[in-house]
């Protein structure tokens, strides 16, 4: 029996572009949650917010955007004051 590999679909992009279309995910969710992401990655990790699959892919969006900022020296254009 042929077993069926599936190759992982790789996109290409600016990383301009990848902190641009993050932090649009960001303030979205920022919005949607009335909570800046700093003060939620804080509530889960102290056990006030039960950490969801929506809310744990935020905090993994808001990760990597503050660190694609700081490898790019990319610290301005915010779209919200919790994101530095």
């Amino acid at each position: 029996m042929t077993a069926v590999v599936r190759q992982a679909r790789v996109v290409r992009e600016p990383v301009d572009a990848t902190i641009g279309r993050l932090e649009t995910l960001v303030a979205r969710m920022e919005h949607r949650y009335e909570c800046k992401s700093a003060a939620m990655v804080k509530a889960v990790r102290t056990g006030q917010v039960r950490e969801t699959a929506e809310v744990s892919s935020w905090i993994v969006n808001y990760k990597t955007l503050l660190a694609l900022r700081r490898k790019s020296g990319n610290t301005t254009g915010s779209p919200t004051s919790s994101i530095g």
